[in-house]
Order: structure tokens, then sequence, then C-alpha cells
């Protein structure tokens, strides 16, 4: 949009001193001649932009107008650059990627390396191990209707493998221990529900919008993570299990029992969910309370074994 554009040339000339047409123009994916009519507007607007003629010449606003404070500090661009890096690994979005170009172009040419390097000391990638384009189609779908409230079809397949058909009116989209949930307002169940995008297909951006509902965001969150009531297990475990618990639940959930076992201290729920979770920390790991959860993973390892009969 044309305002979008406008607002964005006069915060990089905010900072910057001189900017040449021809920069302007690739940052923004348009003419020099559409920059120089922007610039024309941003005048008639009341703020005094020049242009610099000469080799060392370009765009740039009246030095005595100009407020001695920048807008950002380098640390501000650097915070900025590492969170967009972060958004774009999962959403493949033009938008994203004109907005990193349009926050580089706010920097001095003479801090712009420093501040690229900076940035990309933390690298945070939010896709899956493998490549899922399915995943990315329906991330970049709920994004579309988020921006323009407008209705998400879609087929939802359940813990169980029971699929449903799903026409939503989307709300927030949450990142939650490496994936993706939508928070909505389910129209077939008339409440707020709470979908992982993995398990959603066929999604679809519909023509008819929606008046959104006063729905405040953190329920999503607050009532809806927690599908089945956690309870603390205690396990011993050696060695290699150690390792992954220590990771998940950090040093606290540990207390070393003697020379080849530790007792671990966990949340767990009484579901598919924590039982493939304990079988999967194998030999190393045992279930010492409570009775019942233990009795569980012997049922569950039973019908594993009753497989393989």
């Amino acid at each position: 949009m044309k305002i979008d554009r406008l607002l964005s040339i006069v915060m990089i000339l905010l900072e910057r001193k001189k900017v040449s047409a021809s920069e302007l123009a690739r940052t923004f994916e348009v003419s020099a001649r559409t920059i120089y009519r922007d610039v024309e507007t941003i005048n008639q607007a009341g703020l005094p932009v020049v242009a610099y003629p000469g080799v060392r010449g370009g765009i740039g606003i009246l030095e005595s107008y100009k407020p001695e404070k920048r807008f950002f500090s380098a640390q501000d661009v650097t915070m900025i650059l590492m969170g967009l890096g972060s958004v774009r690994s999962s959403f493949s979005n033009a938008e994203v990627t004109s907005a990193i170009a349009k926050i580089k172009g706010m920097v001095p040419e003479v801090d712009r390396k420093a501040i690229e390097i900076k940035a990309g000391q933390i690298s945070v990638d939010l896709t899956p191990w493998g490549r899922n384009g399915q995943n990315l189609a329906s991330l970049t779908a709920v994004q579309q209707a988020l921006e323009n409230n407008r209705l998400l079809r879609f087929g939802y397949r359940d813990r169980k493998g029971q699929t449903s058909a799903r026409c939503v009116e989307p709300y927030r989209l949450i990142l939650k221990k490496s994936s993706w949930y939508l928070g909505c307002y389910c129209l077939m169940r008339q409440e707020v529900r709470l979908f992982k995008v993995v398990r959603m297909s066929n999604v679809s951006v519909e023509a008819e919008t929606f008046t959104p509902r006063d729905i405040d965001g953190e329920n999503f969150i607050v009532d809806n993570f927690d599908d089945a009531e956690c309870f603390e297990g205690l396990l011993r475990v050696q060695a290699g299990a150690r390792e992954t618990i220590l990771e998940l639940f950090g040093d606290s959930a540990l207390k070393r029992e003697d020379e080849s076992n530790w007792l671990a201290r966990i949340p767990l729920t009484d579901n598919e969910q924590s039982y493939s979770f304990v079988a999967g920390l194998g030999s190393e790991a045992e279930v010492l309370e409570p009775i019942f959860f233990r009795e569980r993973m012997l049922h569950f390892f039973q019908n594993a074994i009753d497989k393989y009969r």
C-alpha cells in the first residue's frame, strides 16, 4: 500500500542523511519515478525532503528539521532483525522479506555490516526437522485469514484419528513447544477452540468476513492447552534418559539416587502422549509413582509386545 511505503521512506530518511532514489526503488520494488512522486507527496504533507545533486547526492530530510535522537538504536535494529528472521523461518512471506530489507535500509551504511553480523549471531529456526510443505501452506492460509478477518475452513484429524470438517473465526496463531496452534471460535461447536495446525488439511480462506468477537486471547492458552489433568510422576532414570529429562524439565527435576540412577519428578497426563513419552525413554526409565500410571505403562508395553507376536 502507498501509505505504508510513504511511512517507511520517512523512517529511513530520519535515520540516514541521504539515500539514492535507486536504492529506495530497489528496497520497495518500485521505479525511481514512483519514489520521486512519493517524495513530492511527503513534501506536500509538510516534511521538507530535498534532492541533493551529484555523485554523492541523494534524497534526504532537511538537516535543520531532523530530530537529533534516532528512532532506533543499533541494538534495537539488531533485535528487530533477529525477530523478523525467526518469523521468516515459518512464513514464506514477501512482506516479511520486505520488512527486513526496509529495516536494514534504515541503518547507516557504515554500521550496516556490523549490525548484520550481530543479528546473525543468534538464529531461531521454527521449522520442524524435515520439510513439510502442507504445514507451511496451512500457516500461510491461517495468516491471510487472520489479517483480513475471513472465515477459515479445513478438515481436522484429532488424536484418535477421527476427522471432521470445521469452519472457524481465526483469532490467534500460537507457537507452543515447537508446534503451531490456531486459537479460534469454532462455528460447529459454538465455542472457543484450539487446533493444532499440523493436523489441519485442505485449509481454505473463505470470501466471507466476520466481525471479531470480544474474546480474551489469553483464554486460548489457559483454557485449552491442558487437555488432560496433570499430575506429578516419579521415575527412576539412568544416564541416557537423564539427559532427556534434563533438557525438557531442567536440573531441579532430578535427584541422584546412587551412582547409576537418578529420581526424576516430572508432570504427566493420563493419555497416549505421556505413555509414548515415557516409552521413548526406553529401558533406562522406570515409573515408580503413581501406581495407576505404572500399571497403564505395563498395559501399554503389553499391547506393543502383542503386535510383534
